[in-house]
């Protein structure tokens, strides 16, 4: 999108990573009736799940509900992709700082 659109917000980092991702879908006016997950965006392009909204027997991601912030994001870490809503494929880039 340009411009992008940015919002920063400050999470401790012992803080519930669901929670504190459904809190930046709100920040982007999301009603949080999707599903999503966390990649990890590689050098090549490539995505790794990190973390799931839901449990999927094919896939081996942790549920975010089970997981702290510092699990997944840290300061000057690498960058991840939320995915948000399957079917229309919106992403976001998540920068941890």
């Amino acid at each position: 999108m340009s411009p992008p659109v940015i919002r920063r917000m400050s999470v401790p980092c012992d803080a519930n990573l669901h929670a504190s991702i459904e809190t930046i879908l709100i920040m982007f006016g999301w009603e949080l009736t999707h599903l999503w997950q966390l990649d990890l965006l590689k050098d090549n392009g490539m995505h790794e799940t990190l973390a799931a909204s839901f449990s999927d027997m094919d896939q081996d991601a942790p549920l975010a509900a089970d997981l702290k912030v510092s699990n997944v994001l840290t300061p000057e870490g690498p960058q991840v992709v939320l995915i948000y809503d399957y079917g229309d494929g919106w992403q976001m880039l998540i920068t941890p700082i």
